[in-house]
C-alpha cells in the first residue's frame, strides 16, 4: 500500500500545470484485503455534514485497484464484485485465465485448446499444460507467456513489461459512405503504430517482450457521431430506447459490426503487409482502444 501512495501521488499533479491526464491501474492478489478495500470509505462526512477525503489516502483516487484471480472467481464473487463497482465504482476484479489465453492465441489456436488451457489453469496446472503441448518453450518464454495479465492504465491492453504504442482515428472527420477515405485512415493509423515495432529498448525485459510479443493499438473517437451520420435520426432513437433486437435493431447492429470487422480487417493487413516486408514479427494482439477492434 505504501507503493500505492508513493506512485500514485506523482499522479495528484494532474490539478495543476498544462497536464492532459494520468491514468492508473493497480493490479493486486484477489485474497490481498487490505490493497482491495484500500479505497473503501474514502470520503467521509463530519458533525456538521460537510464530505471530506481522508488525506492520508487522497492519492489513492488517481489509481483502479483491480484483484486479480488465478482461479475462475465464483458467481458470487463476480456479483459482489459489479455491486461494488454500482455504488462506488470499484471493486474490479481480473481473471488472469482469460487474459492469459487471449494473449497466447498464437498457441491457444482453436476454441478447444484455449478451454483446455483454462480449466488446467484454474486448477493451477497451467504451466504444466503448456510445456506438455508446446515442450520447445523455453523456460524464459514459458515465464513470458504465463505473466501476460498485465494491463496499461486503461486496461484494453495485456501483456508483460509491454509499452502501449496506440494511434487514433478521427471517426467524424470521416464520411460514412467514403470507404476509400476509411482505408487510407486506417491504414496510416496501422503504419504509424508497426514502425515503432523496430524500436530498440536499452533495458533488455522489454526489447525481449518486444520481440516476443509485439503489440500494435489502432483506437478511434467519434464512433457514436459516426454512426448518427451513418444511420441517421432512427439510429439515435432506437439507441436511446435501449437497442432492442428489433427487426430494424438487428439491421442496425449489422451495420454497425460491418463498419468495425472492414476497419479491424484493414488494420490488421497494413500491420501484416509491413511486418512481412521489414521481416518482423506479427502482432499476436491488436488492441482497439474501447472500440471493439481487438483480435485475440
Amino acid at each position: 500500500m505504501e507503493c500505492c501512495l508513493l506512485i500514485d501521488e506523482a499522479a495528484v499533479t494532474i490539478v495543476a500545470g498544462n497536464i492532459r491526464r494520468s491514468a492508473g491501474i493497480r493490479q493486486g492478489a484477489s485474497e490481498d484485503f487490505a490493497f482491495s478495500q484500500a479505497k473503501d470509505n474514502l470520503w467521509q462526512q463530519d458533525a456538521e455534514g460537510n464530505w471530506r477525503i481522508d488525506p492520508d489516502r487522497d492519492s489513492l483516487r488517481m489509481a483502479n485497484h483491480t484483484r486479480v484471480f488465478h482461479r475462475k472467481p465464483t458467481l458470487e464473487e463476480c456479483t459482489e464484485a459489479v455491486r461494488k463497482q454500482y455504488y462506488s465504482g470499484e471493486g474490479a476484479i481480473q481473471w488472469a485465465g482469460e487474459a492469459i489465453a487471449r494473449s497466447n492465441a498464437d498457441l491457444l489456436n482453436t476454441p478447444e485448446l484455449k478451454t483446455e488451457f483454462l480449466k488446467a489453469y484454474s486448477t493451477g496446472n497451467g504451466e504444466t499444460w503448456l510445456l506438455k503441448h508446446c515442450p520447445s518453450l523455453t523456460q524464459d518464454e514459458l515465464s513470458h507467456r504465463l505473466g501476460r495479465y498485465g494491463l496499461n492504465p486503461c486496461g484494453e491492453i495485456i501483456g508483460e513489461n509491454f509499452h502501449c504504442n496506440l494511434s487514433e482515428i478521427h471517426l467524424n472527420q470521416l464520411d460514412p459512405n467514403d470507404r476509400q477515405s476509411q482505408t487510407h485512415a486506417f491504414r496510416a493509423g496501422a503504419l504509424s503504430v508497426a514502425v515503432l515495432l523496430h524500436h530498440q529498448f536499452q533495458e533488455p525485459r522489454y526489447q525481449y517482450s518486444r520481440e516476443l510479443d509485439p503489440i500494435v493499438g489502432v483506437s478511434f473517437t467519434g464512433l457514436f457521431d459516426f454512426f448518427v451520420h451513418a444511420f441517421g435520426v432512427e439510429w439515435l432513437r432506437w439507441w436511446e430506447q435501449g437497442r432492442s433486437d428489433t427487426m430494424q435493431g438487428l439491421e442496425f447492429k449489422q451495420k454497425e459490426q460491418e463498419y468495425l470487422t472492414f476497419w479491424r480487417e484493414t488494420v490488421h493487413q497494413a500491420v501484416w503487409e509491413y511486418c512481412d516486408r521489414e521481416g518482423l514479427k506479427r502482432p499476436t494482439l491488436y488492441n482497439g482502444a474501447a472500440s471493439g477492434l481487438s483480435q485475440s
